[in-house]
C-alpha cells in the first residue's frame, strides 16, 4: 500500500510545521496532502481510526519518492496503542521528534489557545492558565483528555519519550527546536543524511516559518469567532474561499499584539515542575549520543545562586 513511512511525530508548537514545508520540498520526499491527519488513535481498538485505505489516499499522488512524510505532532503523546499501531502498519518507518524547552513551549501553547479564543473567561494570563493546566492534569491523567489545558502535559516529554525511544531506536530522529531556529539548512541536511537521501538539493529550500501565531487586539472577540467557527465548521469545509475571505476579514479586525511576558518568578516555578521529565530526557539524550544538549536539559538552579 501507498502508505507513510517518515513520520514527524511531536512535539506541538516545535516547528513541526515548518521541518514539514521543508522536507516537502526534497523530490525524495513526497509530503501528505495536509498536515495532521491524525489517522492514529489510542482510542481505536487496533490503533487506527479508520481503514488504512483511507489514510493511504493522502498520499495518492506520490510518484516514486522514496519516502512518504506525514506530520501529526499530537501522536507524541498518544502512548504505547499509537505507537504499536504506527510499527504494525508502517513498513520500517523513521519517526522524527522535535523538543523544545517546555517552558517555551508552554508559553507558545497558552498563546495560541489564547489567540483562537478557546481559553475561558477568567484564564487570562499566563499564571491562570498554568493552575488551570495543573488542576485539570490532577483530575484527568491522560492528556487527551485536558483539553485546551494538555499544554504543562505536553512538555513532560520524559513520560512520552522513552516508549518511542525504546520502540524505534536507530529510527527514531530526536532534534531540538533551537537548533532548526537558528540553522534550518544544517538540520535538515542531518535528517537528509540519516535518510540516505541526496543533501545537495537543500541549496535550494525556501527557509519561511509556518504557522506563527496572531494574537488577538480582544481576546473577547477571539472567544466569539471560535465559537463561530465552530457552529459553521461543516459548512465552510466546502468552501474554503469564503473560509479563508473569513478569516482574513477576522485577522484585519482583531490581530495586534501580545503585551503580557511571563514573570521571571513563573519562569523559575515552571522550570523546577520540569525537572525530572527533564532529567529523563538528558538520560535518553546522552544515552543516544547527542551532544551538545540545550541549556534547559541542565538541571534548575537555586534562586540566588550562580551556575559553576
Amino acid at each position: 500500500m501507498n502508505l507513510p513511512n517518515l513520520l514527524i511525530a511531536g512535539v506541538p508548537k516545535a516547528a513541526t510545521g515548518s521541518l514539514f514545508a521543508y522536507l516537502g520540498q526534497h523530490p525524495a520526499v513526497c509530503a501528505s496532502s495536509r498536515k495532521e491527519i491524525k489517522y492514529f488513535s489510542p482510542d481505536a481498538p487496533d490503533g487506527r481510526s479508520r481503514p488504512l485505505e483511507w489514510y493511504e489516499r493522502f498520499f495518492a499522488h506520490r510518484a516514486g519518492e522514496p519516502f512518504a512524510l506525514e506530520a501529526t505532532p499530537s501522536y507524541c503523546y498518544m502512548g504505547p496503542r499509537v505507537i504499536e499501531a504506527i510499527g504494525s502498519s508502517l513498513e520500517r518507518p523513521r519517526v522524527i521528534w522535535i523538543l523544545r524547552d517546555p517552558v517555551d513551549r508552554l508559553w507558545s501553547a497558552y498563546t495560541f489557545q489564547r489567540s483562537l479564543g478557546h481559553l475561558p473567561a477568567g484564564i487570562d494570563t499566563f499564571e491562570a492558565y498554568i493552575d488551570a493546566c495543573i488542576a485539570e492534569r490532577t483530575v484527568h491523567p491522560r492528556v487527551l483528555d485536558q483539553g485546551s489545558f494538555k499544554g504543562l502535559s505536553i512538555g513532560m516529554y520524559g513520560e512520552h519519550l522513552p516508549a518511542w525511544d525504546e520502540a524505534f531506536s536507530e529510527d527514531l530522529r530526536v532534534l531540538f527546536f533551537d537548533d532548526l531556529a537558528a540553522d534550518p539548512d544544517q538540520v535538515v541536511r542531518g535528517v537528509c543524511g540519516w535518510l540516505g537521501i541526496d543533501a545537495s538539493v537543500v541549496d535550494g529550500f525556501a527557509w519561511e516559518p509556518h504557522n506563527p501565531t496572531v494574537h488577538p487586539r480582544s481576546v473577547t472577540l477571539a472567544r466569539g469567532a471560535a465559537t463561530a467557527r465552530g457552529w459553521s465548521k461543516r459548512l465552510l469545509r466546502r468552501a474554503p474561499g469564503l473560509r479563508e475571505r473569513l478569516r482574513d476579514t477576522y485577522l484585519r479586525a482583531n490581530a495586534g499584539s501580545l503585551r503580557e511576558r511571563p514573570r521571571t518568578e513563573t519562569t523559575e516555578r515552571l522550570r523546577t515542575l520540569y525537572a525530572g521529565s527533564n532529567a529523563v530526557v538528558m538520560n535518553v539524550a546522552r544515552r543516544r549520543g547527542m551532544t551538545p544538549l540545550p541549556h534547559w536539559l541542565e538541571p534548575p538552579q537555586p534562586s540566588g545562586t550562580n551556575p559553576a
